[in-house]
C-alpha cells in the first residue's frame, strides 16, 4: 500500500469538530499527526480549548497527539476522515518538510487564539495551503465531504494564516533554514 495523508475530524459536542491531519506509512502505522493547538501564553502549556489569551500553534508527531488516537493505525481509527494525498515515501516526506517549515512560521508569529476566527482548523487550512501552493494535488472533493454541513469546523478557510505572499514565506523558510544549519534558533 502507499504512503498517505488523510484529513480527519475530531467531533467536540456533536455539532463542532476539530480538524487535523495524520500521515501513515504503506503498512498503515502512523508516521505522523499534525493538530493546531491553543497553548497558554505564560505556561507553554497545551491547552484543550482555547481564549483570546492564548496562542495557537501547529503541533506534529510525537510533540502532540491526541489521547484517544495515540494506538490508531490506518485502518483502526475513532475519528472520521480521508486520503487527500496517496503517493511514495519521498513524496509524503517532501510534503513533510513543507508542513513543519509552515509550522515554524505559525508557531514563530504568536497568533493569538480566537475560538470562532484563527483556531486549530486555521493551522490545518493554512497547511493544506501550502501543500497545494508547492504542486501537490489534494483531494479536494473528499475534503469537502468531510468538512460539510452537519458539522461546523470555525475558522477553517480564515486568511490570517496565508501568509502576505510567496516571496515572503519563501524568504522566511530561507533565513529559518540557514540558522538552523548555522545551529541558531
Amino acid at each position: 500500500m502507499v504512503w498517505t495523508i488523510e484529513a480527519k475530524i475530531l467531533p467536540l459536542a456533536g455539532m463542532f469538530g476539530h480538524m487535523y491531519l495524520e500521515v501513515f506509512g504503506n503498512d498503515g502505522q502512523r508516521i505522523s499527526q499534525i493538530n493546531g493547538i491553543a497553548v497558554c501564553r505564560e505556561t507553554g502549556k497545551t491547552k484543550a480549548m482555547g481564549s483570546s489569551k492564548d496562542l495557537l500553534k501547529a503541533y506534529m508527531g510525537d510533540k502532540f497527539t491526541l489521547a484517544n488516537t495515540a494506538d490508531a493505525s490506518r485502518d483502526n481509527h475513532p475519528h472520521k476522515g480521508v486520503v487527500i494525498f496517496e503517493g511514495t515515501e519521498q513524496e509524503v516526506k517532501s510534503i513533510l518538510e513543507i508542513i513543519r517549515d509552515r509550522a515554524v512560521l505559525i508557531n514563530k508569529t504568536g497568533v493569538p487564539y480566537n475560538l470562532t476566527k484563527c483556531n486549530s482548523n486555521s493551522v490545518f487550512s493554512a497547511l493544506i495551503e501550502v501543500i497545494k501552493d508547492k504542486g501537490y494535488k489534494i483531494n479536494q472533493k473528499e475534503l469537502k465531504k468531510l468538512i460539510s454541513f452537519p458539522t461546523i469546523v470555525p475558522g477553517i478557510n480564515n486568511p490570517k494564516l496565508k501568509w502576505v505572499n510567496k516571496e515572503a514565506f519563501n524568504k522566511r523558510i530561507k533565513s529559518y533554514r540557514a540558522r538552523k544549519s548555522s545551529g541558531k534558533k
